[in-house]
């Protein structure tokens, strides 16, 4: 800097001001001291920055900003510049980029200059604003108008922040469309439906267009078992293609067998099917077993009845057995029972059944656990074991069968008819009140134990006082009417 002159320091007013433009002058004196393009000697006299500032209609910078922030208004800082709210914008295609003018360029004279005219700043409103209407002439105004639009579902998805609605909010449905062609949609009551537009009859409403068996109404694949659910237009049904079972409410969860059919709505039911294959049961809690994992291969049943074919807490294994009946078949042993045939109410129940290939028709018909080849028909029909019972591990017997209701059988190779002492045993009859030959009176099958009747007349009458092994018997020879021959006999044991 060159030296100052009195003159031109007398030039420099000094605090306290008497104007403002006295100030304005310090001001930039104190600002020029150090630059080398501008000098004092530029401004010659506080006349002719007088007569600048004068002529000049300036504003002070915080005039200038109370104006920005009055277009501004309460806009958040996500919006609070018009780059920032220009490149919000940028994506609407209904909002053009060029509807605002040069944002930039109005930013850098906001943000660069100290001074400007007021109505240079007028002009660059002016300009931004162009013909928005009244309800879109702050910043502020156009940020509420477009919260609706920034916040509506668009292409490619939301960025929403937390859970949102979609939808109608009239009453009115919500289609879905391809190809310009509704496909499915919500109606009014929240029903779904595909493939149709009137009036539900179900929550979910299908209506399929094809009759091909070959298309399906319903498919539901796993990569690797192929179809786990199907039904075609058709009407067939398929349930898990690939290993062929139908569960529903039932069935061991770790099921890998094939080709079952289970239906059960015990908790337990079908707790028995692993690895099985070819089994049909039906009932609550069918084929279960109360143990923590009866991971066994039933095959080839049919278990029919609640608790039928059911096992104690080891599971089971059985195969080519019949079980029909509420605990027909119950608490089966461990790995046993194989083709076994169980009828009836708590048929092959009372015993937990060890043994294989019986034959058990009737309420309560009940086999020793470890017997063989047994064939029982009647209510309360038995097969004892050894010891004389049904629940002990005693030597288990074979060929053993019992026919008629609460008839029992303890002999091995034993065929018994009735119970001991307490039934007729009649074979052929044809009536109830026959009258035989050599009586009196209509005694019917009274009098005799063992009858065989042959058609018009009896062929054999074994008396209540006849036993074969040791007692005595007669045998009346001839025919009816004619005179007939009684032969007594006496057996005695030696």
């Amino acid at each position: 800097m060159g030296v100052q002159t009195e003159h031109e320091i007398m030039s420099i007013p000094k605090p306290p001001f008497h104007t403002a433009s006295e100030e304005l002058l310090y001001n930039i004196y104190l600002k020029i001291q150090n630059v080398d393009y501008l000098r004092e000697s530029d401004i010659s006299t506080l006349a002719k920055l007088n007569a600048i500032l004068t002529d000049a209609d300036l504003m002070k910078t915080e005039d200038i900003l109370s104006a920005i922030n009055a277009v501004k208004g309460n806009v958040p800082e996500a919006g609070n510049t018009l780059e920032k709210l220009f490149n919000i914008i940028q994506g609407l295609a209904y909002l053009k980029a060029d509807d605002i003018d040069t944002l930039a360029e109005l930013n850098a004279i906001l943000s660069d200059a100290d001074l400007i005219k007021t109505e240079d700043l007028q002009n660059a409103i002016a300009t931004l604003k162009g013909n928005a209407p009244i309800v879109a002439d702050t910043l502020e105004k156009i940020y509420n108008l477009l919260q609706p639009i920034l916040s509506a579902w668009v292409q490619d998805g939301n960025n929403v922040g937390a859970t949102k609605s979609i939808g109608t909010k009239d009453n009115f449905p919500l289609p879905f469309i391809t190809n310009g062609i509704e496909r499915g949609r919500f109606d009014v009551n929240g029903n779904f439906l595909i493939g149709y537009n009137g009036a539900a009859i179900g929550k979910i409403h299908l209506r399929t267009s094809d009759s091909l068996e070959a298309n399906h109404a319903v498919y539901i694949e796993d990569p690797i078992l192929n179809i786990l659910f199907g039904i075609t237009n058709s009407g067939k049904f398929f349930m898990n293609k690939g290993r062929s079972n139908l569960l529903l409410n039932g069935g061991w969860t770790g099921m890998t067998g094939v080709r079952n059919l289970i239906l059960t709505s015990g908790t337990l039911g079908a707790k028995m099917v692993d690895t099985g294959s070819d089994n049909i049961i039906v009932g609550y809690n069918a084929a279960s077993s109360s143990g923590g994992n009866p991971a066994r291969g039933l095959a080839r049943n049919v278990v029919i009845g609640s608790e039928a074919g059911s096992s104690d807490n080891n599971g089971t294994s059985y195969v080519d057995s019949v079980f029909v009946g509420y605990r027909a078949g119950w608490a089966i042993g461990f790995t046993s029972g194989q083709r076994n045939t169980m009828i009836g109410a708590s048929a092959g129940a009372t015993a937990p059944q060890s043994g294989n290939d019986h034959t058990l028709v009737g309420y309560d018909a009940q086999n020793a656990r470890s017997n063989t080849f047994n064939t029982l028909l009647g209510s309360g029909t038995r097969a004892y074991n050894s010891l004389g019972d049904l629940i002990s591990n005693g030597g288990g017997q074979s060929y053993m069968t019992a026919i008629g209701a609460g008839a029992g059988v303890r002999t091995p190779n034993t065929l018994v008819l009735g119970r001991v002492l307490n039934d007729q045993i009649v074979v052929g009859a044809e009536s109830c009140n026959f009258q035989l030959p050599g009586t009196t009176a209509n005694l019917g099958f009274n009098g005799y134990k063992f009858q065989v009747i042959r058609p018009g007349s009896a062929a054999l009458g074994v008396s209540g006082s006849a036993f074969f092994r040791d007692g005595n018997f007669s045998i009346t020879l001839g025919e009816e009417g004619n005179g007939a021959v009684k032969i007594h006999f006496g057996l005695t044991a030696t």
